[in-house]
């Protein structure tokens, strides 16, 4: 089982298929009208988040695309969540978009990963040092609080990502109309 197969088992991935009566180079030109490319630097513009009217930062080419939702400056989003998608010619004209929704990746599985990890060293030390009940009760609280700290973000990303797909296939309709 790799990272990708984890991350499906948690639905902290999707996959889905969008089938347009589109050329590529229209497609990708109407996905620059949508999205900024991302900056190197978090800093350089400043005044992105208060005057920005893109929905989506990102690049697009016509081999594909990786998009994240633009965050503003009061966006409350746990984790950028990443759309990536290849562009596949279908035989009729149509134009074949498979797009991969990421919910964790990078350095923000560590935000998952050590709440468990605490919980499982106190829970470890409990059972080395054989505390009794009356010994465990005020530690009942931490794993109360690790538990929330880790399922509230959990389902936050579940609902970003479905947010995102809903946003993206509404996009891509929206282009085909335009094309006609």
């Amino acid at each position: 089982m790799n990272y990708k197969d984890i991350l499906s088992a948690l639905n902290l991935r999707e996959q889905f298929s969008a089938n347009l009566d589109i050329s590529r180079y229209d497609f990708v030109t109407h996905l620059w009208n949508i999205i900024k490319e991302k900056p190197d630097n978090p800093f350089a513009d400043i005044r992105g988040g208060f005057l920005n009217n893109h929905k989506f930062e990102g690049w697009a080419d016509p081999e594909g695309f990786i998009i994240e939702r633009d965050a503003s400056f009061f966006s409350n989003i746990p984790n950028k969540i990443k759309a990536i998608g290849t562009f596949q010619d279908k035989k009729d004209g149509h134009l074949l978009i498979n797009t991969e929704t990421i919910g964790v990746y990078g350095y923000s599985i560590i935000s998952f990963l050590l709440p468990l990890i605490i919980a499982i060293a106190v829970l470890i030390s409990m059972i080395i040092t054989k505390k009794t009940m009356e010994d465990i009760a005020p530690y009942l609280f931490l794993f109360v609080f690790l538990g929330m700290f880790i399922l509230l973000p959990y389902f936050k990303i579940r609902k970003v990502m479905k947010g995102l797909r809903i946003d993206l296939e509404n996009e891509f309709s929206k282009f085909t109309k335009k094309h006609s």
